[in-house]
């Protein structure tokens, strides 16, 4: 991988790492602040698509309000081109009740260098009830 994709891809690394932190902190105001784009989409499951920041730390709190917690990640592949990367990965949570899944975020990188997520889609590996 060369320097700038090494780069890229642990900056989204850190960004997954301090999503996870402020999940499992309860704080759905920094966990959307530092993680998605203003414009980004979240297409969580069984749920209409969620767009723009300020509704992503609505969803995310109203997960955190219903005791959705002990949140983990790992990234299996992370590729970059240009100024978009992708990453693939799973999570798995501890509660309420424990359940395992996968997820796939497009990130872009920002006018000031960063990187945020512009689009993340994710489920659950459990068969559907």
């Amino acid at each position: 991988m060369a320097t700038g994709q090494s780069d890229a891809a642990a900056a989204i690394r850190a960004l997954d790492e301090e999503f996870t932190r402020n999940a499992n902190a309860g704080d759905a105001e920094r966990l959307a602040e530092a993680f998605y784009s203003d414009d980004a989409y979240l297409l969580p499951p069984n749920h209409p698509i969620v767009s723009g920041r300020s509704q992503i730390r609505d969803f995310f709190q109203g997960t955190i309000e219903a005791g959705v917690g002990e949140l983990a990640i790992e990234s299996l592949k992370i590729d970059v081109s240009g100024d978009l990367a992708y990453n693939v990965g799973k999570y798995s949570l501890g509660k309420p009740a424990p359940d395992a899944g996968k997820f796939v975020e497009v990130h872009r990188r920002q006018p000031d260098g960063s990187w945020r997520c512009v689009a993340d889609i994710f489920n659950s590996d459990q068969p559907a009830a």
